[in-house]
């Protein structure tokens, strides 16, 4: 048996929910660890028979019959949006709530994302203007930023200490006031394309009208009324050689440190500590797969060097929907170049396409495997790109490196594009050719019976 870790090559948004489901069901795989991420993901996995849930903290291959859901220590939890999942699940499935959370286990030294951390996250993005990460606004990733600057946190563990809870809840408004305090001025000057009743009402919610008191009730009434599995040894609940699905958050473009900043989360999105886990917990060869989709989405503000203004007219996802804090979906044309910097800096042994069924609204398709680069090129574009001078033309075919200034780089960029046809068999052949990866998957649409094996041709 193998293990299997799915992780998204772009900006999110790659299908992984419904990858997970199909391998599980193929494969028999009853345990789904998360390993990254938080309580922000939204993994649709849609059934054949119509019945569909989005999967926020509960593993995406949960619609089988006795999966086991392990959020490992690198989650950044939410309890309550967690029940709340449940809850929804459970008109899905029939079963009692109860029962859904029987199979889920949370490591006792995971992070709580607070309704603290979701103004701040909030505020934060006002308050950086034109510099906006794009947030969600679930205040995940300003867990792990908060922790850093202020050596704040609350953990699943602190849960079970009612005073413990309360001094960490205390502190965690106060962080939040002061920072609204100390930018205050900016803030209102960012308020010219927001309604300005939007950060007054998170301000004042959380200023005055949330009571300590009672927020740490819901906190101890979760620990009362679900009786959660809170495990110290994730070794324990698991057997050597049972296979396990590690389920990935978010993509490799957003990751906080190979992500193209400043629109990035503060979190790593990379498979690095599925393959820690592996090697610790279990005895299975890891299958590392790498999804990404024929037509690429950006959600947020992004550079998107092949965003298309033909395609943002003719594709859609009823996943990604236009928001405060997100922007609108936009759709581009395959990146090859950035493929080729998630395949160099994120372990991968196959590739799962999909949306392969999206084709079907081309005429015809297009590859990017270089850039067209109008600007000057400075001594740290020469250090972290391969670039190429054909004439008065400048030509970057190479990601090698991260860098603060690519974000500015990419939005000079022209992608430098080969016309194929609009099927996918012509689009994974070249895929293949340029990254040495084999496309092990495709997609032809939401459900697993959608998917096809490639394991055995070629």
């Amino acid at each position: 048996m193998n293990n299997y870790v799915v992780t998204g090559m772009s900006f999110g948004d790659e299908c992984k929910g419904s990858m997970i489901d199909y391998l599980a069901t193929k494969h028999g795989i009853k345990t789904i660890i998360r390993h990254n991420g938080g309580s922000q993901a939204s993994h649709t996995v849609i059934l054949p028979n119509g019945k569909f849930h989005k999967f926020s903290q509960i593993g995406s291959g949960s619609f089988n019959k006795g999966t086991k859901t392990i959020l490992s220590e690198n989650m950044v939890v939410n309890p309550l949006n967690l029940v709340r999942e449940a809850e929804a699940f459970s008109e899905v499935i029939g079963l009692t709530v109860e029962q859904i959370l029987t199979n889920v286990f949370i490591s006792e030294n995971c992070l709580i994302a607070t309704p603290f951390h979701k103004c701040l996250n909030r505020l934060k993005e006002i308050s950086l203007g034109k510099n906006a990460r794009g947030s969600f606004g679930t205040g995940v990733s300003e867990v792990t930023a908060v922790l850093s600057e202020y050596g704040a946190s609350l953990k699943v563990k602190d849960l079970l200490d009612e005073k413990t809870l309360i001094d960490k809840l205390k502190n965690l408004q106060e962080i939040m006031i002061g920072f609204y305090e100390l930018k205050k001025i900016i803030i209102t000057e960012n308020l010219n394309h927001l309604n300005a009743s939007v950060v007054e009402k998170e301000y004042e919610f959380l200023k005055q009208n949330v009571n300590i008191l009672s927020l740490a009730n819901l906190y101890m009434d979760y620990i009362k009324n679900y009786k959660p599995n809170i495990f110290s040894d994730i070794e324990s609940l698991v057997s050597r050689t049972e296979p396990i699905i590690f389920e990935s958050s978010q993509g490799i473009l957003i990751d906080k440190n190979l992500g193209i900043k400043p629109n990035t989360t503060l979190l790593d999105t990379t498979n690095q500590n599925a393959i820690k886990l592996s090697s610790q917990i279990s005895d299975n060869p890891l299958v590392k797969i790498g999804a990404i989709k024929t037509i690429d989405s950006n959600h947020g503000f992004m550079a998107f060097p092949t965003e298309d203004e033909e395609l943002n007219l003719v594709m859609s996802d009823p996943n990604q929907v236009d928001g405060l804090y997100v922007g609108k979906p936009r759709y581009g044309y395959f990146d090859m170049v950035l493929l080729d910097y998630s395949l160099s800096h994120n372990s991968t042994d196959y590739i799962a396409l999909t949306w392969c069924d999206q084709l079907s609204k081309l005429k015809t398709n297009k590859i990017c495997y270089m850039y067209d680069f109008s600007g000057e090129v400075s001594e740290e574009m020469k250090q972290n790109l391969e670039i190429e001078k054909l004439g008065s033309k400048t030509y970057i075919t190479k990601i090698k490196n991260n860098f603060d200034g690519l974000k500015n780089v990419l939005l000079n960029c022209k992608p430098v594009y080969e016309e194929i046809a609009p099927k996918e068999n012509f689009l994974s052949k070249k895929i293949e050719s340029l990254s040495s990866k084999k496309v092990l998957i495709k997609s032809f649409g939401p459900t697993r019976n959608d998917k096809i094996d490639l394991s055995k041709e070629g």
